[in-house]
């Protein structure tokens, strides 16, 4: 099933289930509060606090701000040139 599909077999039960009763948004917001799950939300959060811990490292003192990537380059002996 392609992400379009998905979305609109989504869409469609949505519809159905809003347009089929009178209290139907409080009814999907019940359905909605405990999404993500409490281990989701903590498992992500971790994720982010150590991905940032990990970008605010400094960088060692011989690699200049921004540098990401190693450039080669020749030295050629005073004597050939």
């Amino acid at each position: 099933m392609t992400e379009n599909e998905r979305i609109l077999q989504l869409d469609r039960a949505l519809e159905a289930r809003v347009f089929s009763q009178d209290d139907a948004p409080l009814s999907v917001a019940r359905d909605l509060v405990d999404m993500p799950s409490t281990r989701f939300r903590k498992n992500f959060r971790r994720r982010l606090e150590m991905a940032a811990a990990q970008r605010s490292q400094k960088m060692p003192a011989h690699i200049r701000p921004g540098d990401h990537s190693v450039i080669p380059y020749l030295v050629v002996p005073a004597q050939t040139r």
